[in-house]
């Protein structure tokens, strides 16, 4: 179990990756990674991105091509998005 500002994630057998800016971004490899907060409980499974905006927000699902690579938006003192993942 892992407790985030935005949501607690349950582990199960995974290899992943979290971020935590502006919400929380995950990248799941393998197994699968459970976020639940205020809304309720959301699973994300191998190969899915997913992120969590707010304490109060389900989980959702990031489609598209950014699944290959978890990235996280320009913030203040940043000139634009950081890759997490190659």
């Amino acid at each position: 179990k892992l407790a985030t500002p935005t949501a607690t994630m349950g582990i199960r057998g995974t290899d992943f990756i979290a971020a935590i800016d502006q919400g929380l971004y995950l990248k799941v490899n393998s197994g699968a990674v459970s976020t639940t907060n205020s809304s309720g409980t959301t699973v994300f499974t191998a190969g899915q991105t997913g992120y969590v905006a707010t304490g109060t927000t389900a989980g959702t699902v990031i489609p598209g091509p950014i699944t290959s690579r978890l990235m996280v938006p320009a913030t203040a003192g940043r000139s634009g998005p950081t890759n997490l993942m190659t």
